[in-house]
């Protein structure tokens, strides 16, 4: 609800690059047992859609059993949009606004609701999620197709599954030219292991008659990453065929296809590299281009390894390339301005590389309602030679700026102009030098090779890959800190307890799984914390550590675990004190507390806040949070609500005094002697409250009496 998404530099910007990048990691580094199932309703960015593009896929318990021509809603900031979806089962939202909170819904036959995470719109690229209509079926990759058949090979290809038949450890490889009955023999199938311990291994069979393969004794208890790999020949060139990394399950095995088109196909030849994010850009053949994303250290060699014998075959120091415009960074601001009549909205557009902060002439800035989805809509106007414009507009509703920039497609926040007019600033800034990178001279094709470099003591691998002799080959190694921490939680007053629960991710910046110890990774929580709780499957694989905070068990997978929990913070006297160790830092975070009258919060230094009121209410919001590794999040709430001192004390009273009378009649029934009243107050109408209260603690009487009573009393007690 209350996610917002800001530019950044630095270490936030290198988390975002990454983690587009390796946009598909998230779901298949993940258990095979949870690989598809566990994706169901998870955001998953795409730097192939347009920024602000949302695609929902629709389906029946498998992802061979599309829904198409239903309707799916997506809540956008509370406002629904709807689409319906194609024969594929997707629906499309386009030119939704960065940083905009959105909810995907759609409703099945049986009119049952089915929705999404919440999930904010990044500034970069788009965002996929998959919706299903039905529980999933174990072994969803070979469920049937629509009418009974045969799944698309091509569809599954590289994708695990879990087989109850096979044996935990093992991993069964099918070969495939999009038809099962096509399925070649003595094909070289490989696989590769990026273990935690910064190990690597390698495994190597030939397809049977089947077209099948089988690895066994492999590592089931998530320390290992392994690829998938092999070459198939079609039409006069190579598919360079693979999956991304897959973790196995603790109790079964998995399957999984890897498919070409038909034999006959004239498509152009696969190139599943890019499934890992490596957008291939012209490299010369016979060689491997090597691209240093992140910060490395500007002495680093890159090396080029035989994943077989793990030998090194060539090595360079990168070179600073040239700087990619279309890299662009972009902000707009909104600030309503009485002094302009409604409809007026005046624009001002500055950047340029690096940090300049040049006019940005020319641009074609295009205004339409917050909720529409054509980015050709509403008015246009270009800015001038200084970099403005002024625009008059017929509105009735929030609106939102489209604008692109160096042939990237950005938009604002939305903004209303109906009461007033106001003025949008837009920021752009874009690389003003390149990436370092190193061009090294490839093997002959077939050879499975990886870049890595080391720098400052840490070593840093890519993806490990084929060599094709008819094109070179581009790779990526992401220079960034292994692992960072990140949340986003919403927090109010329940009795006297502040209780907070959200989202928690630890981010792995690494093809290889992490891990932090035997006993898994600590995730800290603020000093004092009670009442911890996990929540629905994470309880898998998260657990409460009292005192401490949660244990995520088994190793982070390469992008990232993600777990859903809460705890509660103690108030005291009206006051809660929050301190949080942040062993791994903090990015990107957002902490928003529910506001009470009175209430007062001591944010960190250098972290914004603002009071934002939504249709839940009014909070404080806290973020974006940016705190380095092995420091601490501080802050303070005071004037939350606490409970009237007669609610203390009262009851305590009232107890004596029901154990009073039961002793004093007990006293009476053995002495035998005539009952007497008992006179413990002065006040004639503040005893009778209490005798009434008494009884009724003794008899068990109507509780919303006993409320009135204690109501009266609090007015006598003021």
């Amino acid at each position: 609800m209350m996610r917002r998404m800001k530019h950044g530099t630095g270490r936030s910007a290198f988390a975002l690059a990454f983690a587009l990048a390796i946009a598909g990691v998230a779901v298949t580094a993940a258990p095979a047992t949870a690989q598809t199932a566990a994706a169901l309703g998870k955001p998953l960015p795409s730097p192939d859609l347009p920024v602000g593009a949302v695609t929902v896929r629709i389906v029946a318990g498998s992802p061979a059993s599309p829904v198409a021509g239903t309707s799916v809603t997506l809540v956008v900031n509370n406002v629904p949009r709807e689409a319906r979806t194609d024969s594929a089962g997707r629906a499309t939202f386009a030119g939704l606004a960065p940083g905009a909170t959105v909810v995907a819904k759609v409703v099945d036959d049986d009119k049952a609701e089915h929705a999404s995470d919440p999930f904010p719109i990044p500034d970069a690229g788009g965002t996929r999620v998959m919706i299903s209509t039905k529980p999933w079926m174990a072994g969803a990759g070979a469920a049937g197709a629509p009418g009974g058949g045969m799944p698309n090979p091509r569809q599954l290809s590289g994708e695990g599954r879990i087989d109850q038949g096979d044996p935990p450890g093992t991993l069964t490889v099918r070969v495939s030219y999009d038809d099962f009955k096509d399925a070649p023999e003595g094909v070289v199938v490989a696989l590769v292991g990026y273990s935690s311990d910064d190990t690597t291994n390698f495994h190597i069979a030939r397809s049977d008659a089947a077209g099948r393969v089988q690895f066994g004794d492999l590592d089931r208890g998530g320390g290992t990453a392994y690829f998938v790999m092999t070459l198939l020949p079609r039409n006069g060139a190579v598919d360079r065929l693979m999956s991304l990394p897959l973790l196995l399950d603790s109790q079964h095995g998995v399957r999984m296809v890897l498919s070409s088109e038909k034999r006959e196909s004239t498509a152009p030849p696969i190139d599943d590299l890019n499934k890992g994010g490596e957008q291939q850009i012209p490299t010369p053949a016979g060689k491997v281009r090597v691209v240093l994303e992140g910060a490395p250290d500007p002495g680093a060699v890159v090396t080029l390894i035989e994943a077989a014998t793990r030998k090194p075959i060539a090595n360079a120091k990168p070179q600073a390339s040239a700087a990619d415009p279309s890299k662009v960074q972009g902000g707009a601001q909104f600030n309503a301005d009485p002094k302009l009549p409604p409809g007026t909205l005046d624009v001002a557009m500055v950047g340029g590389p690096g940090q300049t902060e040049n006019p940005l002439p020319g641009i074609e800035l295009r205004v339409m309602p917050a909720a529409s989805t054509d980015v050709s809509s509403g008015l246009a106007s270009v800015t001038g030679a200084d970099g403005t414009m002024r625009m008059a507009l017929q509105v009735t509703g929030p609106q939102k700026a489209v604008f692109t920039i160096n042939g990237r497609a950005l938009a604002s926040q939305p903004f209303d102009l109906t009461k007033s007019g106001g003025k949008l600033v837009v920021r752009a800034h874009w690389d003003d030098v390149g990436r370092l990178e190193a061009m090294l001279d490839a093997p002959s094709q077939g050879q499975i090779v990886y870049a890595e470099c080391v720098s400052k003591g840490q070593r840093y691998r890519s993806m490990p890959f084929h060599v094709l002799d008819a094109t070179g080959s581009k790779v990526s190694v992401y220079v960034f800190p292994r692992t960072m921490f990140r949340f986003s939680l919403q927090a109010s007053v329940e009795d006297q307890l502040l209780a907070a629960q959200g989202r928690f991710e630890v981010s792995n910046y690494s093809w290889a799984p992490y891990r932090a110890g035997p006993d898994g990774l600590l995730v800290p929580m603020p000093h004092g914390f009670k009442g911890g709780v996990v929540f629905g499957s994470d309880q898998a694989e998260v657990s409460v550590a009292p005192g401490e905070g949660f244990r995520i068990m088994r190793p982070i997978p390469p992008g990232g675990r993600q777990f859903h929990a809460g705890f509660s913070l103690p108030v005291d006297a009206g006051n809660v004190s929050w301190k949080l160790d942040l062993p791994m830092g903090a990015y990107q975070s957002e902490l928003d507390i529910r506001q009470t009258p009175g209430m007062t919060v001591h944010t960190p230094p250098n972290v914004p806040s603002e009071v934002r009121t939504v249709t839940q209410g009014t909070f404080t919001v806290i973020g974006p949070i940016g705190i380095l590794p092995k420091q601490q999040m501080a802050l303070t709430i005071e004037g939350m609500p606490t409970a009237a001192a007669w609610r203390t004390w009262v009851p305590r009273v009232i107890g004596l005094l029901v154990v009073g009378v039961i002793l004093t009649g007990l006293g009476f029934a053995l002495l035998r002697k005539p009952e007497r009243a008992v006179v413990v107050s002065t006040d004639a109408r503040r005893q009778r409250l209490l005798e009434q209260l008494v009884e009724l603690e003794r008899e068990g009487g109507n509780p919303k009496r006993r409320e009135q009573l204690l109501h009266e009393l609090e007015q006598l007690w003021g």
